[in-house]
């Protein structure tokens, strides 16, 4: 039996995509998987944004910015001839956490909160967090039209997008 060849492409031109997830152990070659990923979806049209929760700035440098927050930063040098971009950020756990109190508590419920010594070692360090702000939290896309979204997560990176008007997020098959 022949192998199963992965047709990239095809899985990139597929506008029902809408999470890719890379993963693996260290040093397998999440972060330029993911880097190629969105680079390659931005040269076929797709607004793509790449997105990591390792603070070792490895996508930082492989995209060619001095540095990553919580804003996507727009790369440069990309083919957008088909109308696609490439943006790069990097997921802060901590102010992601913030963010969602805010979103969902009155202003002085959300001090009281962000102030707890138990909420701050919370959102800085309870095992699983990055995973979860990364698979979880729709906010890196807010406000933007449409984004196909390569970001590490996990064991270090997911891909995902997002369809105009859409609010949800699936994995892709």
């Amino acid at each position: 039996m022949a192998p199963v060849k992965l047709d990239m492409d095809r899985l990139i031109d597929d506008r029902r995509t809408r999470i890719i997830v890379c993963c693996g152990s260290g040093g397998v070659g999440k972060t330029t998987a993911a880097a190629a990923i969105g680079l390659r979806a931005a040269e076929r049209g797709r607004q793509a944004c790449v997105l990591t929760v390792d603070p070792a700035r490895r996508l930082a440098q492989s995209m060619g910015l001095t540095s990553l927050d919580n804003t996507p930063r727009q790369v440069d040098g990309v083919d957008t001839a088909d109308g696609g971009s490439l943006h790069a950020m990097m997921l802060d756990m901590k102010r992601t956490f913030d963010e969602i109190v805010e979103a969902h508590a009155d202003p002085d419920r959300a001090a009281q909160i962000l102030a707890n010594p138990f909420y701050q070692s919370l959102s800085s360090s309870f095992a699983g967090t990055q995973e979860y702000m990364a698979a979880s939290s729709g906010t890196p896309t807010s406000g933007t039209s449409s984004w196909w979204i390569p970001r590490p997560a996990g064991p270090r990176w997911i891909s995902w997008t997002r369809r105009s008007g859409s609010a949800g997020s699936s994995t892709a098959g």
